[in-house]
């Protein structure tokens, strides 16, 4: 079997930004299934007139890390095989992004049941909601960023997103990115390396080693992110209203067992069943509403 070409990322993105999800599942689709010019998918994905250079369909695929090599690469293959071929590739995360890209896009209503499963054993490696705000976090906002406090910085430096729409945020004169509310949940676990900001414990998905380089590490990372004040409560939807946790405290967050408190000296959680107080590593600002 063929090998798949390496991926060849551009930080070019303002055209990938400028369209839907499903706009880009169908450049990606056409790109790499049928193969079609990129003139052709500005014309007829993208509501380009025939003039178009095929600039736009371009700097979607190109973002993603495909490039000429990749074009029509899957042409004539069945929807079972695509998928087959990918179960594998998805350890890596980048190659993941466009796998859920292409089972946006692919009819699956004809695969088997052993089929189906195979695409619930590929989410195992990466889960799809976090991963394309992952991808853009770590190869536009962060990107170039190598000390810890640099980095660290920048996380903290997204703006939340007030109204709960999309947030955009200029990093040029020329150029203005986008992102939503989930990519700022994700820039709070990535500020704690995915660590439970109270008892310390952090989950690792496969592909993970020792001395992985932090900003690659969080791909294989996993924690989830507790609203202080519940959004059924009206609680906001931004960073001081947010912690990142392991699934074990975030329940006992939820059940009421923990409860965070603040004295003089900043922010704890007080174990309400154990009457004790713990510690809480606050790398960013937190507010009780």
């Amino acid at each position: 079997m063929k090998p798949f070409p390496p991926l060849r990322f551009s930080d070019r993105v303002r055209e990938f930004n400028c369209y839907t999800e499903e706009q880009r599942a169908a450049v990606v689709y056409h790109w790499l299934v049928t193969g079609m010019a990129t003139r052709e998918m500005d014309e007829k994905i993208l509501g380009f007139d025939s003039s178009s250079k095929g600039y736009q369909s371009h700097g979607i695929y190109r973002y993603l890390g495909l490039d000429k090599n990749h074009q029509g690469f899957f042409k004539g293959w069945a929807v079972s095989d695509i998928i087959a071929y990918f179960h594998h590739l998805c350890m890596d995360p980048d190659y993941c992004v466009i796998f859920y890209y292409l089972l946006d896009y692919l009819d699956i209503r004809s695969l088997t049941e052993a089929e189906l499963c195979v695409v619930e054993a590929t989410k195992e490696y990466q889960p799809e909601e976090n991963l394309k705000n992952q991808t853009w976090i770590r190869n536009t906002w962060v990107s170039g960023a190598k000390e810890r406090k640099d980095i660290n910085s920048r996380l903290l430096a997204l703006p939340d997103i007030l109204d709960g729409g999309v947030g955009t945020v200029s990093v040029s004169k020329t150029r203005t990115e986008y992102y939503s509310n989930a990519t700022v949940k994700e820039t709070i676990k990535n500020l704690y390396d995915f660590r439970c900001q109270v008892c310390g414990d952090v989950i690792l998905r496969k592909g993970w080693f020792p001395d992985m380089p932090r900003v690659d590490s969080w791909r294989f990372l996993s924690a989830d992110v507790h609203h202080v004040l519940p959004l059924s409560d009206g609680g906001p939807d931004i960073k001081s209203n947010m912690l990142c946790l392991c699934p074990t405290c975030h329940r006992k967050f939820h059940s009421g067992e923990f409860r965070l408190r603040s004295k003089a000296g900043g922010m704890y959680v007080r174990d309400e069943l154990l009457g004790r107080d713990l510690g809480l590593t606050a790398l960013h600002q937190l507010v009780l509403y």
